[in-house]
């Protein structure tokens, strides 16, 4: 596919009438996730057990009543952020019309039904999907939320014509669709899909150095269409050969001599998630960089420290990524180079292999030098980057900008 062909068919995407909803979802509901996205840095990064600037300050010694503090805040993110969730279903089913209301309310109900954190036939919740889930904004249950509003009210407008074959097909898909979305939803099988993976690419030993690019790229894929991640950044909890590296470290052996250098830990979690998935921080240093003198982007500032800390939900929700083509192609090339350049450095001996467990809200900046036990090397690497990772993100951009541009007049 040529470059024409291709910005027209992002162009295509961008306009349909599903991401234009739920780009006015995200407008209209933009101070709920302005409000959403500071208490989830506060719970994430400052007070939860494994919080960044928590483990780095030791907020827990100093601050008076730190666990009621955090129990508080945490009740109180997971109750915003269920609001947020159920506005965007309500939003999306609804229409922003009052004759819709009752496909709003309905689609709230089928949203709390689909993102139950436990087993919805018995009512017991599973305390680890709601504290995992529900503690911070969560791209996942936003776009789960607007998809089953949108085919929720898509239904509603179907049921309001007279009934037909015709009608009672397409009322049959949409619930169709929706059994399988609810069945997609479910964390078991997810989470064993993704164990399995990370045992078969860690298994392939040096060789992952070209599996873990290659499957980085797809991420950015999933990511763009709000997939759940076949990668996600708590790559150490299921990496047997993290876990493997980890234990021979503690036995006094040194970090360049680890059995497994060469896993998604040391490369995709620790050096091509800054910003999260997709390497987003440097995505917002370009825009600042190349939008610096316009005042339409104001909201991003809002979204700069929640990236910083690997929150990209509040981004992503604010600047048109999803579902844009033209942004997947420096995301990918991004994610692909900044896991292939460590692992070279790696394979080669000048770069330890990150061992260590680090805070998943750590800047990504500095999960390497954190990873590796303070390894100057390994801080260059990430600096390196970031740096070029927003210059493969600059051309871009500016390409994205003008596409939007030539879509809000056509629209």
């Amino acid at each position: 596919m040529d470059g024409g062909r291709y910005v027209r068919l992002s162009r295509k995407i961008m306009a349909a009438d599903f991401v234009q909803r739920l780009q006015q979802t995200f407008r209209l509901l933009n101070q709920q996730i302005l409000v959403a996205s500071v208490i989830s840095v506060i719970n994430f990064v400052v007070l939860d057990c494994h919080g960044f600037l928590k483990e780095i300050f030791g907020i827990n010694k100093w601050l008076p009543f730190y666990s009621a503090i955090h129990a508080a805040t945490n009740s109180l993110a997971m109750i915003i952020c269920t609001i947020l969730v159920i506005s965007v279903a309500y939003s999306m089913g609804s229409k922003e019309n009052v004759e819709n209301s009752l496909a709003g309310y309905i689609s709230g109900i089928m949203t709390i039904i689909f993102l139950f954190p436990g087993d919805v036939m018995t009512g017991k919740i599973n305390q680890n999907i709601l504290l995992n889930g529900y503690n911070a904004i969560n791209l996942r249950n936003l776009l789960i939320a607007a998809i089953v509003g949108y085919l929720v009210g898509r239904m509603y407008e179907q049921f309001s014509q007279s009934l037909t074959w015709q009608l009672a097909w397409r009322v049959g898909v949409t619930l169709l669709i929706l059994l399988v979305l609810f069945i997609m939803t479910r964390n078991d099988w997810t989470e064993l899909l993704i164990g399995e993976l990370y045992g078969l690419i860690d298994g392939m030993q040096n060789w992952s150095i070209i599996a873990i690019p290659i499957l980085a790229m797809l991420n950015c894929v999933m990511l763009i269409f709000g997939v759940e991640s076949l990668l996600p950044m708590s790559g150490a909890e299921f990496s047997h050969a993290a876990t493997k590296n980890l234990n021979y470290v503690l036995e006094g052996h040194s970090v360049y001599s680890v059995p497994a250098p060469i896993n998604i830990h040391a490369l995709f979690d620790t050096y091509a998630t800054q910003g999260g998935i997709g390497m987003l921080l440097p995505l917002v240093i370009a825009v600042w960089i190349i939008n610096r003198h316009r005042h339409d982007i104001r909201n991003l500032k809002w979204t700069t420290i929640p990236t910083l800390f690997n929150l990209n939900a509040p981004l992503l929700t604010n600047y048109p990524i999803l579902f844009n083509l033209i942004l997947l192609v420096p995301m990918m090339i991004s994610s692909a180079v900044t896991s292939l350049i460590p692992g070279i450095l790696i394979l080669l001996g000048w770069l330890p292999s990150s061992v260590y467990p680090v805070s998943l809200s750590a800047p990504g900046l500095l999960q390497g030098y954190f990873s590796t036990n303070g390894n100057w090397l390994a801080l260059c690497v990430g600096l390196f980057n970031l740096v070029i990772s927003v210059l493969i993100y600059m051309p871009f951009i500016k390409i994205s900008d003008q596409e939007l541009q030539v879509s809000r007049h056509e629209i």
